[in-house]
């Protein structure tokens, strides 16, 4: 991609405009300088408007030059450095370690013995640098050494302070790596990290974030509508997974999640920024997928628009999730090792009516129980490839951002509650946990009855 020059006033390099408006600091990482940071490219959000994007351009254009300088110095001495004061201390721990000392108890000397052998292994890491004239001490300009040296003349251990960089590392290893779609999953959070550092102007520590920065965040992602609520909410979220995350395996036992309980505001349009299909964007959409999109997809939509269900849920489902030989025909919504569910209350029993079961029915013939019922679509990443397809059909349509694919969902709930059906019966069918004690109320047959005389009536609902 070849990055343009912005002008703004003024002649601003590394600077594009998206799509969508958004200005986007990028740049290239040069070839020798991609294994130490471990990506090709630095991407970081400017803002929507030319005053935000300026007033942020300085900090962040200096903040990659600093890093590309580091980065150079790191290949020079081919050796990839600790990128975070948790990783420095662990490693100069480690290093420690090696020559017999023991963050506890030292070298195990008495206090003469050990106190002579702190000084001379101090010696020894610092013969090599150069002394300031000035004040006599060794000029150390690496991390680790500087971490192992205070360490060595504290007399008591030195405390590991931990910071939100490295709950990210933490999160990365103990719930991104290895998952089905871990390179969507990484990016996100490398999104979300580069917001909350950018919204606080530090790398803070975990025990010091407080109340008044989380609102800061919230308020930097809403500031300048670069975000819409939705994705606040669902970045807020991630924040919060990230440093319960840390705050359970650093034994944090003292410090609490100050994103707890930090909600969008309604003024952020959250509720609104999805909406239903009207009447006449339904049938001009369902008539392009008739005629330009792949049987598979074709059978997709249709359980889509007569279920509820999220795309996810009808591409994940392997045959055997489809139950056409039951009294009442319906799919078991369940999690799969290529497909988790988005809460624990999406896990259902939904039934199968109109032009669903029609094409459940269709899809399922010649097909064994282990299979997945949509082998284009079933996949990890097959929910994205679906809704990419089916996406360019709507915006044929419409080119109103609050109609997406999600908008069938949304017209099932519509169709729900003017037929007349009950707040439990419409969250059982679409996969919400409404509290309600009623929720637990009846056997799965029961529920599976009245969810099924609940959708037959939602489909003669004329909207």
């Amino acid at each position: 991609m070849v990055h343009r020059e912005v002008h703004m006033g003024l002649i601003v390099k590394h600077v594009v405009q998206t799509k969508t408006g958004t200005y986007t600091y990028r740049r290239r990482v040069p070839k020798g300088l991609r294994e130490v940071l471990g990506k090709t490219e630095i991407k970081k959000t400017l803002g929507k408007s030319q005053s935000q994007a300026l007033k942020r351009y300085n900090a962040i254009h200096k903040e990659v030059e600093q890093l590309l300088q580091s980065a150079q110095l790191t290949a020079a001495s081919n050796v990839i450095a600790p990128k975070t004061d948790f990783e420095v201390h662990r490693e100069a721990l480690r290093r420690l370690n090696e020559v017999g000392f023991n963050e506890v108890e030292g070298f195990g000397l008495d206090d003469d013995g050990e106190s002579l052998h702190r000084e001379v292994i101090s010696d020894q890491l610092t013969q090599e640098y150069p002394v300031d004239t000035e004040t006599g001490y060794p000029i150390i300009d690496n991390p680790v050494v500087s971490r192992q040296l205070l360490i060595l003349n504290s007399a008591s251990p030195v405390k590991e302070r931990y910071r939100f960089t490295d709950a990210v590392s933490l999160y990365f290893d103990e719930k991104v790596k290895g998952s089905s779609d871990e390179k969507r999953k990484r990016n996100r959070i490398d999104l979300v990290s580069t917001l909350v550092l950018e919204a606080l102007g530090r790398d803070p520590f975990i025990d010091s974030i407080k109340k008044r920065d989380a609102r800061e965040v919230r308020e930097f992602m809403l500031s300048d509508k670069v975000l819409t609520g939705s994705t606040a909410r669902r970045y807020l979220n991630d924040i919060r997974a990230i440093l319960n995350v840390a705050i359970d395996q650093f034994d944090l036992d003292r410090t609490s999640n100050p994103f707890s309980n930090l909600s969008i505001p309604a003024s952020s349009g959250t509720k609104d920024d999805r909406r239903a299909f009207t009447k006449g964007e339904l049938i001009d959409v369902r008539g392009r997928i008739q005629t330009h999109v792949n049987p598979e997809l074709q059978l997709i939509w249709k359980m889509l628009q007569d279920t509820g269900c999220r795309m996810a849920e009808i591409t994940g489902l392997l045959v055997s999730d489809v139950r056409l030989k039951d009294p009442i025909p319906h799919l078991v919504i369940q999690v799969h090792p290529h497909r988790r569910l988005k809460t624990k209350g999406s896990a259902r029993l939904v039934p199968l009516v109109g032009g669903a079961l029609i094409a459940a029915e269709k899809q399922i013939q010649g097909k064994e129980d282990s299979d997945v019922l949509f082998s284009r679509y079933g996949g990890p990443r097959g929910s994205d490839a679906a809704s990419g397809a089916l996406m360019k059909q709507i915006r044929k349509v419409t080119k109103d951002r609050k109609v997406t694919n999600h908008s069938l969902r949304h017209l099932m709930a519509d169709k729900l509650r003017l037929a007349g059906v009950t707040q439990v019966t419409q969250d059982s069918i679409l996969g919400h946990s409404s509290g309600n004690v009623a929720d637990n109320y009846g056997g799965p047959e029961m529920r599976l009855r009245l969810a099924q005389e609940a959708l037959m009536k939602a489909l003669k609902v004329d909207f």
